[in-house]
């Protein structure tokens, strides 16, 4: 009875810190569940893939700041169908984005890598990066990525020597070194945008390059189907607005874009897409939407088309928002305002809003810093999600209740709290294993000696303690002298001895002797018993 109450005691011990932990434990846990989305990744940026059928969320670790998390979702089922990173150390939102092939290219940046990445990300989530270390651009910031009709495009100087312009259109990257190609006469020491010749409505992108010569250049940002950009020099009394405007006459005829009849929003309020004769500098007619679109916003989408949107009525807090896809080339019409009527004025005219559609697709893309959408044109569907909707879909109901699956998330955020928790729970169920499972096994090893030997009487001849200590309790070496098959015999046995159960030299001892092994163990009252 002595010994139960001592391994009762001890259990006991033991299991205050564990129940007074597990309380703190419980309400720590429950608070988890009544913040639980707190604990799940948050969206950056979603986009929808194949028709509105997939939606695209990529999410950012702000503790690491070393990759993005890109998840991909059936948007029927609402399950994950893939889930993958993004490596990145570039603080902020790279962009921009556009769709190419049957994807869409997202750019980041890793400078410990290869500079400036290319993910083109298909669906079903399997990623292509384009720029397999090509572009090892010195710093995000001077990336000089845009988007235009399509098309990403990117320049900039990877070296004194190497001065890059870069394409990508249809999911194929294009690279040009503008000093190997004897494209200008003397070495660029800097390159930037020509302002606003990036935006929409513009002719032909281009960027402005000082040479070392003390000379300018304007280079266009995109290029040919030999993979060249347009150059031409700005002369020396010339002004700069002068020089743009010659070379985006030269520029777009080199590039077949008739600069004639350009589509663009008009000053004058009500503010309707009209064309404009970018050669003449003059207005033409408003563009003939087949109903009227106040308040115009023009979204260039491919070589082609181009989105014009607005509000029904000529104050666009007092109408709704629609608009109509155009066809520049054959002058064709295809009415988007099944999806632009589910937006506020204000959410189309944010900066952050893209609008995106591969030329032949009947699908148009929306996207802006919280929301996507589609609308595909032929089957007259249209869907907005957003952000939070996405965020939802990562949880289960096991997730947002008292569950094992819920649990185990928390325990999983780690904490001092759990941890100490857990420690203590593994240390009280290792105590009471050991004192219900260890003295078991121990009985039933001795048993099996027993069961091994044959029992003779014997008695100690010497005994000596061996130095080593169990529960303070010495461990003595004994020699027993007996007899078995009419000779004399000795054998030594290593046992642990209880203070209260002293014995000494020449006590009489029963034994279980092995003949084989010429070992023998103790045989007690209490073996005899079992």
């Amino acid at each position: 009875m002595g010994k139960k109450r001592i391994i009762s005691l001890l259990n006991l011990i033991f299991l205050v810190p564990v129940i007074i932990l597990s309380f703190f434990t419980w309400n720590d846990y429950r608070h988890y569940l009544r913040n639980v989305t707190d604990y799940f990744p948050s969206m950056e940026q979603i986009y929808l893939l194949d028709g509105g059928k997939q939606l695209l969320g990529l999410s950012k670790d702000e503790t690491l700041d070393q990759e993005y998390d890109v998840y991909l979702w059936d948007t029927a089922t609402k399950a994950v169908l893939a889930h993958t990173v993004i490596p990145t150390d570039f603080q902020g939102w790279l962009g921009p984005t556009t769709y190419q092939q049957d994807g869409i290219l997202i750019p980041t940046f890793n400078s410990k890598a290869s500079g400036l990445q290319l993910n083109l990300i298909h669906p079903g989530g399997t990623i292509d990066e384009l720029a397999q270390g090509t572009l090892p651009l010195p710093s995000a910031i001077g990336s000089n990525l845009f988007s235009w009709r399509g098309r990403l495009l990117t320049a900039g100087n990877l070296s004194e020597t190497e001065w890059v312009m870069a394409q990508v259109k249809d999911g194929k990257l294009v690279k040009v070194n503008l000093l190997q190609e004897k494209l200008l006469p003397a070495r660029p020491v800097r390159l930037s945008e020509v302002t606003g010749a990036f935006g929409d409505g513009q002719s032909v992108p281009m960027f402005t390059v000082s040479l070392k010569d003390d000379r300018t250049a304007l280079v266009s940002g995109i290029l040919d189907s030999s993979g060249k950009p347009a150059v031409q020099l700005i002369q020396k009394d010339e002004s700069s607005f002068k020089a743009e405007d010659q070379a985006t006459l030269q520029f777009a005829k080199r590039f077949g874009i008739n600069n004639a009849k350009q589509v663009r929003v008009q000053e004058d309020y009500p503010r309707l897409a009209a064309f404009y004769n970018d050669i003449e500098k003059k207005w033409g007619a408003a563009v003939p939407t087949p109903e009227p679109v106040y308040q115009a916003l023009v979204f260039p989408l491919n070589d082609d088309e181009l989105l014009i949107a607005g509000s029904t009525t000529e104050d666009e807090l007092d109408g709704a928002v629609t608009g109509y896809i155009f066809n520049e080339r054959n002058g064709e019409f295809q009415d988007a305002t099944l999806l632009l009527k589910q937006l506020a004025y204000d959410q189309i005219k944010d900066s952050d809003t893209g609008f995106y559609k591969r030329l032949g697709s009947s699908t148009l893309y929306y996207s802006s810093e919280d929301l996507a959408g589609y609308t595909d044109l032929e089957l007259g569907q249209a869907k907005i999600y957003t952000n939070q909707q996405a965020e939802g879909w990562l949880m289960t109901d096991n997730d947002t209740r008292v569950s094992l699956e819920s649990f185990w998330n928390y325990a999983k955020l780690g904490g001092a709290l759990v941890i100490n928790w857990a420690v203590w729970v593994v240390i009280t169920l290792f105590m009471l294993l050991g004192f219900a499972v260890v003295p078991r096994m121990l009985t039933n090893a001795i048993n099996r000696q027993i069961q091994a030997g044959i029992p003779v009487h014997g008695r100690i001849r010497s005994m000596q303690e061996t130095g080593l200590y169990v529960n303070e309790q010495p461990m003595v070496r004994f020699v027993v002298e007996f007899e078995d098959e009419g000779r004399l015999k000795e054998v030594e046995i290593k046992q642990v001895i209880s203070f209260l159960n002293p014995l000494k030299t020449g006590d009489p001892v029963r034994i279980s002797y092995n003949r084989k092994k010429h070992k023998a163990v103790f045989i007690t009252d209490e073996n005899l018993r079992q």
